[in-house]
């Protein structure tokens, strides 16, 4: 398994790069970013939360099938750099793009079909990061399990966001909606296989 401070220094990296972009085009305006610097670095927070959470999301399926390489261990930590590239790209949204007051924000969600649904995937994802310590586990019991299952909710919801949010369909969008169907297949496939040997061990035992 990769060293989690290793992990840490790759999940960084992109938050690094930005800080390379914002400064190159305070150098070169319109060199490195474009025509519209604002635009750019909010995509490009958000591409990097949208590729995280699918890795995150992914981690489970993975560890079926490399179980030594051990990547449970590391899904909590992507799932919250997930959740911090999510924070920037909202962040960068409410300060580039809107006032940062609150009935400006409410009117921009409730107006913007995308941005409604973005919303909803922020809010299901903020619950689950401010939950995902071992104390908020053993005080929520059960419900802790139910309410990080909203993580098959918020990964589509996600998606339709960021898609919706770019209008053009390109090889990256098709990317990633390939990789998010191979691992809610794979998840369907291991259910059924649980199900299957469920089954057969009452059988047996009848």
């Amino acid at each position: 398994m990769l060293s989690r401070k290793y992990l840490a220094a790759l999940l960084l990296l992109p938050l690094f790069w930005s800080f390379i972009l914002v400064a190159s085009e305070m150098y070169r305006p319109g060199y490195f970013m474009g025509s519209d610097p604002n635009e750019e670095l909010l995509h490009f927070f958000g591409g990097w939360a949208i590729r995280i959470l699918l890795l995150s999301y992914a981690l489970a399926g993975l560890n079926r099938w490399l179980p030594k390489l051990r990547l449970l261990q590391s899904r909590r930590m992507v799932g919250l750099f997930a959740f911090f590239y999510l924070g920037l790209h909202f962040s960068t949204y409410v300060t580039l793009f809107v006032e940062p007051r609150w009935d400006v924000l409410m009117d921009e969600v409730i107006q913007r079909p995308y941005i409604t649904v973005g919303a909803i995937a922020l809010a299901l994802l903020c619950s689950m990061a401010l939950t995902s310590t071992d104390r908020a586990r053993r005080v929520m019991g059960v419900y802790w399990k139910k309410l990080h299952g909203l993580i098959h909710l918020a990964v589509p919801l996600a998606l339709i966001h960021y898609f919706w949010a770019l209008k053009v369909v390109n090889l990256e969008l098709v990317v990633y909606l390939v990789i998010f169907s191979v691992v809610v297949l794979e998840r369907i496939s291991n259910n059924f296989r649980k199900v299957a040997r469920s089954r057969i061990t009452k059988t047996a035992v009848r």
